[in-house]
């Protein structure tokens, strides 16, 4: 038999439908609805299955007993995905925008499963079914997971309190320079790292590691310890490789999908256009910070430059680019296209070059 309601926090043996951790208001809903204030998180995938009492110590730190957490780790993923499922591989799951929430049990054995995750104010909510038994747990305890995007969640509400999830991390972008002929960029995403060697790229699940961070597949290793990394691969080893920070500004840049970007002097600033986006200007040193749609651009071949001309109701922009030599008048850095930007009548000059 399963009803639809029951409340975790105060759950008796008979209740099979429960939200985790709180009272639902006015007793009662149907199966399919959420009340008015609360939103759904999308669930992108399940899994349900048997977790093995012994192993309870590999979920992730301190949820090893909670009845309900979270797992924002591909690794730990894995880790906990083999105890369910031995011999079978796990899937992949992107954990850069997403997150995989559990419930299990953790005083009767009774089968479990999620249905919905609520979102009210920045706590997620989850709501599972179980079936009714008195079975005390022995050798394994039911457990349900689902993958969500983790938009708007900012903790799991749980039987003890607010399971505060850790602030995501945006992708990061480095390029190493390992003496003076090899240099490699290197893009972290979430628990991967993707290495973009000559004439390869390379995706580095991140492994176990006393000290720093490390990436290993097959005989490519990447490790990094505050500014500096090693890099081992085809029997090569490069050590003592130091990030260029400025270099990697443009490779993140590229990541992102801008298409061309400028910069230019006193007062610092940046130009971002993105043909399918935005051009995004930074000014004043990165204090003033300005989006705007990305018009058609208008070419002047014979003239050889092209201009966009944009705003947003409050404030015009006007960028003209020059298919002319230009040298940066700090870095002396040279560029393939000279830059004048006017935003609000105020002109700013630099340079810039295409990104793809």
């Amino acid at each position: 038999m399963i009803r639809k309601k029951a409340i975790f926090s105060i759950m008796q043996a008979f209740s099979l439908m429960f939200v985790l951790g709180d009272v639902v208001a006015g007793g009662n809903f149907n199966e399919g609805e959420i009340p008015p204030d609360r939103t759904a998180a999308r669930i992108l995938d399940s899994w349900h299955g048997d977790y093995p009492v012994e192993k309870l110590s590999l979920l992730p730190d301190g949820q090893q007993k909670v009845p309900a957490g979270y797992i924002d780790d591909a690794r730990a993923f894995e880790i906990v995905w083999k105890a369910i499922y031995p011999g079978e591989p796990p899937p992949r799951v992107d954990l850069r925008k997403n997150i995989i929430l559990f419930a299990r049990n953790t005083r009767f054995y009774n089968r479990i499963r999620i249905g919905k995750v609520t979102v009210t104010d920045g706590v997620g909510e989850i709501l599972a079914m179980e079936t009714m038994s008195a079975l005390p747990i022995e050798d394994v305890a039911a457990i349900s997971m689902v993958l969500v995007e983790r938009r708007g969640i900012e903790a799991i509400r749980t039987p003890e309190g607010l399971l505060q999830l850790p602030e995501t991390r945006n992708p990061e972008t480095y390029v190493y320079k390992c003496g003076d002929d090899f240099s490699f960029t290197a893009r972290i995403e979430g628990e991967d790292a993707w290495l973009f060697l000559p004439g390869r790229t390379v995706r580095l699940p991140r492994v176990p590691s006393t000290s720093g961070a490390k990436y290993r597949q097959g005989r490519t290793l990447f490790w990094t310890k505050e500014a500096e990394a090693r890099l081992e691969t085809n029997g090569e080893r490069y050590a003592g490789c130091a990030n260029d920070p400025a270099e990697a500004v443009w490779e993140d840049a590229k990541f992102r999908g801008v298409d061309f970007r400028a910069v230019g002097n006193e007062p610092g600033w940046n130009l971002e256009i993105a043909a399918a986006g935005t051009i995004r200007f930074v000014g004043d040193y990165g204090n003033t910070h300005y989006n705007f749609p990305t018009p058609e651009p208008t070419s002047h071949p014979q003239e050889m430059f092209t201009t966009y001309s944009t705003g947003d109701g409050k404030r015009d922009l006007f960028v003209r680019i020059d298919a002319r030599p230009c040298r940066d008048t700090m870095s002396g850095e040279r560029f393939s296209s000279t830059v004048t930007v006017t935003l609000d009548g105020k002109t700013y000059r630099g340079c810039g070059k295409p990104l793809h």
